[in-house]
């Protein structure tokens, strides 16, 4: 991880803050954020997949600037506006759809609060996101029929398929768990004060591929690494580990739903796509590992990467690795 060059440019007037490592071994992650203040992050993702044989397959890298600027600071909050741009991918399907929700809709920002310590609290412009979302099914739905051939519409009916969308975009939770899809592991640590001798636990709820009821609960393990950690900055990592057959099972119930336009899955066939699990052994492991300036607040890089690994009758397993970076952006590397 590249170690940034001391932020003098990037902090300067914030040098009178004191870094938050107490003498008593504990580091504390607090915002000291000032309403103006604007800082932008590349931000990357990939996607590979490993066979049972052991051969990994590239599926697709993308990438995009993401801009936060603080709106506004009261005595026990903060508003903050994040500004998506420049979003380029590998996978031409996705480029397609997405520049025509753009040109449909306009640029995604959102607008969202945290607690004086910077721990995430809220969506405030949540009804415009709602808009937007219903607004993309279409020129989505569009961009990507004219990318399918013959065999493949058959497979997938628009009309149910874009009903399904629909109904699925107008539930607040889909846009929720987008957001913080991306804000999550960036502000995990904001608000607490941890033990660096220490590794510490929380449960987690993930949610399923678009919102509803149907989740996975799971164990989240988090801690500060005191070997890298100094005055200057934080090393703050968690890992979580789960068994993915639900995970499967709920993203196959949501795809069958796609297929039929019905609103929700018959018990019957839940049923049924539970009892055809039994032979498939999963589990999802996710590690993060986030750089944070003590004197400031701000994330100074990210790595992510969740992995879900699946078997049959405990014989051959294939993998699919999903991975993100997030690097602030500094002036000279503009």
């Amino acid at each position: 991880m590249k170690k940034i060059l001391l932020l003098i440019c990037l902090f300067a007037g914030n040098t009178a803050l004191q870094a938050q490592i107490m003498s008593d071994s504990t580091v504390q992650i607090c915002a000291y954020w000032t309403p103006g203040e604007k800082y932008a992050y590349d931000a990357k993702e990939e996607k590979l997949k490993i066979d049972k044989n052991g051969d990994t397959t590239f599926v697709y890298r993308q990438s995009e600037r993401r801009t936060f600027e603080i709106l506004s600071q009261t005595k026990d909050r903060y508003r903050i506006r994040l500004s998506y741009s420049d979003y380029v991918t590998t996978d031409e399907a996705d480029q397609r759809m997405h520049d025509a929700i753009i040109a449909a809709t306009g640029p995604c920002i959102v607008e969202f609060e945290t607690d004086e310590t910077g721990l995430l609290t809220g969506i405030t412009n949540l009804e415009t996101l709602l808009s937007q979302a219903k607004a993309s099914v279409k020129p989505a739905m569009e961009a990507m029929w004219k990318g399918m051939d013959a065999e493949q519409r058959k497979m997938l009916p628009k009309k149910n398929f874009q009903k399904y969308m629909s109904r699925a975009l107008a539930d607040p939770s889909v846009v929720i768990n987008a957001v913080n899809d991306d804000l999550g592991r960036m502000f995990f640590f904001h608000g607490a004060r941890l033990d660096t001798a220490q590794v510490y636990e929380v449960d987690e709820t993930f949610a399923p591929l678009l919102g509803g009821q149907d989740s996975l609960r799971c164990k989240t393990r988090f801690w500060i690494d005191s070997e890298k950690t100094d005055t200057y900055s934080a090393i703050c990592d968690t890992y979580t580990e789960a068994d993915g057959r639900e995970i499967i099972s709920t993203t196959f119930g949501q795809v069958l739903q796609m297929l039929n336009g019905k609103q929700e899955v018959p018990q019957a066939l839940r049923d049924s796509i539970a009892a055809g699990m039994g032979g498939i052994s999963s589990r999802m492991e996710q590690y993060s590992s986030e750089e944070v300036h003590l004197d400031t607040g701000w994330p100074l890089h990210l790595f992510f990467e969740r992995t879900l690994t699946v078997g049959i009758e405990s014989k051959s397993q294939s993998s699919a690795i999903l991975r993100r970076t997030l690097d602030i952006v500094l002036e000279e590397n503009e």
